[in-house]
């Protein structure tokens, strides 16, 4: 009887060692963050990602639509549609997701809740890719004088490089899949979504930082468009393996009280 409430001690305390260590294996809700994203640090905390830990992520739809409508909720409603389909992430759609654009009436800072920043870290669905360590970072570019954007994201690469639901899209120097946005760099409205003739756009994969969210040329808002989208915050959460650890550990202490008793 000893030797088995030692071993049942030692099972108990090992995984809830595991459990609270820095280092404890993570999942990202929805199934897509790793904990390898940012070397498994969280940016915003500078510490090792931990269960609680919050982040946002976006795609470009690879499905398309025209960008003709004036009411925001049919663009968030098309965006929505598009994460429920993921054929790799099939739990993509459980998150609520909202259309980085602009109508006439509502910008795209106001859609996404972003007028003020929110301090959470923003990927692209390879789980790992940052394009803005908050919301501020997303819109921190300004438009030239010419209308020409400069800059959008200080992030750990040149350019954004959007990937689709399912987690491809064009890589490399190409400038990717052209998407509306009806948006400035900075989330405030320009040529907007539902506009008689024209609409603002970017490229999920451009060339340089600036080309993101604005171009200085505009296209017809009857064609087909690609659109962004943001997920509302998400949580960090123990992987399944961890928590039936702890699981155990708590069951295995249990049963050395009741034989101690």
């Amino acid at each position: 009887m000893l030797k088995h409430t030692i071993l049942v001690a030692a099972v108990a305390g090992m995984a809830l060692a595991m459990a609270g260590s820095t280092h404890a294996a993570i999942i990202g809700d929805l199934g897509v963050l790793k904990d390898t994203a940012d070397g498994g640090i969280n940016p915003q905390t500078g510490q090792p990602w931990v269960p609680g830990d919050q982040y946002r992520l976006a795609f470009y739809t690879s499905q398309k639509r025209d960008a003709t409508s004036t009411d925001i909720d049919d663009y968030n409603a098309f965006v929505q549609g598009v994460a429920a389909g993921s054929t790799t992430y099939p739990l993509l759609g459980n998150g609520t997701w909202k259309v980085l654009g602009s109508t006439e009436t509502v910008s795209a800072r106001q859609n996404t809740g972003t007028e003020t920043n929110v301090p959470v870290p923003i990927y692209v669905l390879d789980g790992e890719t940052r394009i803005a360590v908050d919301s501020d970072d997303m819109w921190n570019g300004f438009t030239g004088s010419d209308g020409s954007n400069i800059r959008i994201a200080s992030g750990p690469v040149v350019y954004s490089p959007y990937l689709d639901e399912n987690g491809g899209g064009d890589s490399g120097t190409n400038h990717g899949v052209n998407c509306a946005t009806g948006s400035n760099s900075n989330g405030t409205i320009r040529t907007f979504l539902g506009g008689v003739d024209r609409v603002n756009w970017g490229s999920s994969n451009a060339n340089n930082s600036g080309r993101v969210f604005v171009r200085w040329d505009s296209g017809n808002p009857e064609s087909n468009w690609s659109f962004y989208a943001l997920s509302d915050p998400l949580t960090v959460m123990p992987e399944p393996a961890t928590l039936a650890l702890v699981g155990l550990g708590g069951l295995g202490t249990l049963i050395a009280r009741r034989r101690r008793r």
